[in-house]
């Protein structure tokens, strides 16, 4: 009984002995393991700008009436008169200008009848967009298609809806332009001569509705053909500019998300990437 027992203390001792020449075990930290997505994202500096600006110019050369619109006005398309302009003396036109008149007509009328077809396209993809959306919106309710492809979709519509915006934009200046050619070459006697009375002067009303952005010509002056008198805007039609570097630049594409912070606001601004300019 007694060698049992010193054989099982001389086991224990021996296993003391070994667990005492062991190293010391290493404190680590621990976390429960999920699986995820891993974001990737280019922090910079941008400003916001607006989106379509347009230019308001005279159309031949006159007297500018002084204009009273300041920066910031409110302006309705078809509606607000931006500019007057008076014949001068002796005519509003000479034959020079009457040529760069009718000119300036026809290279208008030549843009208003190109954007047609680009209109119409425009418009059918936009519809086709749509559609594509309401499809694949209503597959991924029912399991049956990946959020890859409705976010692809997205994308696919916020691009034809802007290519649309951007066309009926263009259509609406070409037009304004051609009435704004055609008007003075109404106000331009065959002759050479014009009536210097308020009947013969042109007035220049807003193409678009939105706001002054900037009065080139405040007072009273001659202006000579293309001379800038206005330029407006909408304010509510916004975007960003961001100039990042070119390693950035190569690894964002269109449809990316955008987090806009400091802004002014408590919560950040969603977006996404319309454009990478080169």
């Amino acid at each position: 009984m007694r060698k049992r027992v010193w054989i099982i203390a001389a086991f224990a001792a021996i296993i003391s002995g070994w667990m005492a020449m062991q190293p010391s075990p290493v404190s680590v930290d621990v976390a429960h393991v999920e699986r995820g997505t891993m974001l990737l994202t280019v922090t910079d500096d941008g400003r916001t700008r607006i989106r379509e600006k347009y230019t308001v110019s005279a159309p031949l050369a006159a007297r500018l009436v002084r204009i009273d619109l300041e920066p910031g006005d409110r302006i309705e398309a078809g509606e607000t008169p931006l500019a007057v302009l008076q014949p001068t003396n002796p005519a509003l036109l000479d034959p020079r200008e009457l040529a760069e008149a009718r000119a300036r007509a026809s290279s208008a009328e030549a843009r208003l009848n190109q954007l047609e077809p680009r209109l119409t396209l425009a418009k059918e993809k936009l519809n086709f967009a749509e559609s594509e959306l309401g499809r694949l919106r209503q597959l991924e309710a029912r399991k049956s298609t990946s959020s890859n492809e409705v976010d692809a979709a997205e994308l696919e519509f916020d691009s034809a809806s802007a290519n649309y915006s951007d066309v009926v934009f263009a259509q609406e200046i070409a037009a304004f332009e051609l009435q704004l050619a055609k008007a003075a070459l109404e106000h331009t006697a065959i002759d050479g001569s014009a009536d210097a009375t308020d009947s013969r002067q042109l007035p220049i009303v807003a193409p678009i509705t939105g706001q002054v952005l900037r009065v080139f010509q405040e007072s009273a002056t001659v202006v000579t053909p293309g001379e800038p008198l206005l330029e407006i805007g909408d304010p509510s039609d916004l975007e960003v500019e961001v100039d990042v570097l070119s390693t950035d630049a190569v690894r964002i594409r269109p449809g990316a998300a955008v987090f806009l912070e400091n802004w002014g606001g408590a919560e950040a601004l969603h977006g996404k990437v319309r454009l990478v300019e080169p």
